[in-house]
């Protein structure tokens, strides 16, 4: 009975040792998978952290390509400001210089047409003067002729017939 006492204590002691044995097995491939699981884990976390602090690193250059952007687009306003106020003062510019221009060369032509009207006028009030004298005499050789005389009122009123002053040159008289 000893050895059998014996032999069944070893046989509960192989047993045990096998169950320690598988469960050592068990809890290494536990373990193993857990530490897979773990080191899975742990790659993934460190691969999002990777892709958060790109995806943040990202926003920050957009963000500060959108505000340079922003400065750009205000510096080209106020270019663009600039230069139409400067286009507008060069159109006024324009526009007064050939108002001025305008205003210069009628105020030539005018000039020109009084000059020319002064001139006609002047000529044909010699050329009437010339013709008076001839008609004056001829007026005053038939009035001797017939035996009038020599009124001065009508002769000095056919000197002075509205013809003979052009309307422009005629000034009222003026009694004083």
């Amino acid at each position: 009975m000893i050895k059998e006492a014996k032999k069944s204590a070893r046989a509960v002691q192989r047993k045990q040792r096998m169950m320690h044995h598988k469960e050592n097995l068990a809890n290494e491939m536990l373990e193993g998978m857990a530490g897979k699981n773990v080191g899975q884990l742990a790659d993934f976390l460190s691969k999002e952290l990777v892709r958060l602090q790109e995806e943040q690193r990202i926003h920050a250059f957009a963000l500060l390509a959108e505000r340079k952007r922003r400065m750009r687009e205000a510096e080209e306003s106020g270019k663009r400001q600039v230069e139409e106020r400067r286009r507008l003062e060069e159109d006024e510019i324009w526009r007064q210089m050939c108002n001025c221009h305008q205003g210069t060369m009628e105020t030539y032509l005018e000039d020109i047409i009084v000059r020319s009207v002064d001139r006609t006028a002047d000529e044909q009030a010699r050329s009437e003067i010339q013709l008076k004298p001839r008609k004056s005499t001829k007026l005053l050789m038939s009035w001797r002729a017939r035996g009038q005389g020599c009124n001065r009122r009508i002769w000095l009123r056919s000197w002075f017939t509205p013809s003979s002053c052009p309307k422009w040159r005629r000034k009222p008289f003026v009694k004083i």
